[in-house]
Parts: C-alpha cells; sequence; structure tokens
C-alpha cells in the first residue's frame, strides 16, 4: 500500500495517542503537566554590558533578584556616592535569591506595614533584593498589568537608610558627598536589557520613600531633572510640589510627600553625625565633628559599632505618638 504524506502524519499521531494511552498517569501528568508548559528559568542577556542574568519564573512572573548595581559601600566607601559595579565580560549572574538589608534597627516588633528584619548588610546596593516585603510583592500588580494589556516591569531597591545615607559634615560637603541615600536611587542603567524603557518610568514611594521622591523633584530648584518620568506618592500631602511638574514628569496624587521626613531634616543629621563620631571617639582632641579625621575614623568602624549608636538617637530624638 502506497502512503502518502497525510498518511503517514496520521499513523504517527495515533501511535503517539495510544502511547499516550498506555503510559503511567505519571508520565501523563509530566507530558501535559502546567509545570512543563510554565516553570522554566528565565534570562536575560545585556548585550551591552556582556552580561547574563538568571532568574526565576513563578505562576507568570519573572522575578530577578539582587542584582548589584554598586560597589560595596563599607569602609572606604561608607559616606560616598554609589560607584556603579563592573562586572567583566561574559559573566553569569545569579538573580534565583534575596539580598540583605541595607542598616536600620533589627530585632524588636516590627513597625506598621514592615516585617521584622534579620538579615542586614552594607553591601545592599541591589535592586529586587531585600526590598521585597510582603507587603511590595509585585505579582498581582504585574499579572493585572499584563491582563490589562499595559504589560510593567516592576523594581524595588534598596539604598541607604539614616546616618549611612543621609551623614553630614563640612568634610562630606566639601567632598560634595552628601544626600548618597538619593543618589543610591537609580535603575536606569540596567531597565533596557530587561526590557524596560528609561525614558518611561513612574517612581512610587511610601513614607520615607514618597519624601524621597518629593526631594528628587525638588533639588536643585527642579532644574536639573530627575532619574524618572513620573510619580506616585503615598505618604502625606504634596499639593506644593504639583507647581514643579511638567507634563511629562505626571503625579498621581496618592496621599504624596513633602520630602521633609524627619529622620533624613539637614539639621537632625547633622547632629546625629556629631553624636555618633562624638560617641565612638572619632573625635580628635581640639578638633570638630566637621574634620577629616572625624570622617576617616567613621569610615574605619564596623557597621555594628556605627549601628550601635546611629540607630538610638533617632529613637529617643523622634517625636511621640499619643503621650507627652
Amino acid at each position: 500500500m502506497a502512503l502518502t504524506r497525510s498518511n503517514i502524519f496520521f499513523i504517527a499521531f495515533l501511535v503517539l495517542l495510544v502511547s499516550v494511552f498506555l503510559a503511567p498517569n505519571t508520565y501523563i501528568h509530566e507530558l501535559f503537566s502546567y509545570e512543563r508548559f510554565y516553570n522554566y528559568t528565565p534570562r536575560v542577556i545585556d548585550s551591552e554590558h556582556d552580561i547574563n542574568y538568571i532568574g526565576l519564573h513563578d505562576r507568570g512572573v519573572e522575578h530577578f533578584q539582587n542584582i548589584f548595581y554598586a560597589e560595596d559601600t563599607s569602609g572606604p566607601n561608607r559616606f560616598a556616592p554609589p560607584i556603579p559595579i563592573q562586572h567583566p565580560p561574559g559573566t553569569l549572574i545569579d538573580a534565583t535569591s534575596l539580598g540583605a538589608f541595607c542598616p536600620q534597627g533589627v530585632g524588636g516588633p516590627p513597625l506598621p506595614f514592615q516585617s521584622p528584619i534579620t538579615n542586614i548588610s552594607e553591601n545592599c546596593g541591589n535592586a529586587l533584593g531585600s526590598a521585597a516585603d510582603q507587603m511590595f510583592q509585585p505579582d498581582g500588580l504585574v499579572q493585572q498589568a499584563k491582563a490589562n494589556h499595559q504589560p510593567i516591569i516592576f523594581v524595588a531597591i534598596n539604598y541607604r537608610l539614616g546616618v549611612y545615607g543621609y551623614a553630614t559634615s563640612k568634610a562630606l560637603i566639601d567632598k560634595k558627598h552628601a544626600n548618597v541615600g538619593l543618589r543610591d536611587q537609580r535603575v536606569r542603567r540596567n531597565i533596557a536589557a530587561f526590557g524596560g524603557d528609561p525614558e518611561n518610568m513612574t517612581a512610587i514611594g511610601q513614607s520615607v520613600g514618597a519624601s524621597s521622591i518629593g526631594l528628587h523633584l525638588t533639588s536643585y530648584r527642579g532644574k536639573q531633572g530627575v532619574p524618572f518620568q513620573k510619580a506616585m506618592f503615598v505618604s502625606l500631602p504634596a499639593l506644593l510640589l504639583k507647581k514643579h511638574l511638567t507634563r511629562r514628569n505626571q503625579q498621581s496624587m496618592m496621599s504624596g510627600a513633602t520630602g521633609t521626613n524627619f529622620n533624613i531634616m539637614s539639621p537632625f543629621m547633622a547632629t546625629n553625625t556629631a553624636n555618633v563620631a562624638r560617641s565612638l571617639d572619632c573625635i580628635p582632641e581640639n578638633s570638630s565633628p566637621d574634620s577629616e579625621e572625624t570622617l576617616l575614623c567613621l569610615k574605619n568602624k564596623s557597621m555594628e559599632e556605627i549601628n550601635k549608636y546611629a540607630i538610638s538617637y533617632p529613637e529617643d530624638a523622634k517625636p511621640r505618638i499619643g503621650g507627652p
């Protein structure tokens, strides 16, 4: 009997069908399972810098975590602007696990909307690392955006807090090393490799994050641009910032922020920086907290030594709620 191409296709399909029905149930499940079609290892190739990233896939969302964009900010890099990390060409980055939190208070009861913190490190200059707090899990948002045919890329960033990000003294100001916590807030360099548009970015900030957005918008009197095109505030009134926004720098008025968060106000941080230095014996005799010697001494202290005083002072100085 002569076999045509359609006959051969039908026989092959029939053999496959019979094989499936005769196969064990475990094989059938493996062949047609959700995991076979949807569980895979996502990869991103940054051709500009010759870097490969390996991520995780979970229920239709690709996760790339703990991606470092800056060198370790401890030691000589403490209180200094972030230094962009330079990976050797051909580097393969495992972005499948969470990173550390930037230095802050540990232990004790968590604040509202925050989780207890157990893992802190100054080497925390990453995106989608410890910023992945339960409150900010992006999966639902990403899935809904895709269903609405308006897909997004969600990026959560780490940036230095408290004295690590906003220490101030004459020595730091002379070096132009003030407000380094704000300088940490950059994602433009890597976003294009992940399919994002560096010219169409929306910043969303809650609490001190909202204050950071306000400070970006008003820095340099709004004349030097900001690292995003749109902003959403999730804290405090921001009506005073409306005049700083052009049509391109749109703002969604979700409460807003004034950019005057208590913990990063200049007079407070100057006092905090001096108190930490004094407590750690970093102010030489007949010298001042503003000296280069004091700054060098603070850079040589361990994170644990600085934390001992950098956190206790703001806790004692902050306005009390519900009492005298």
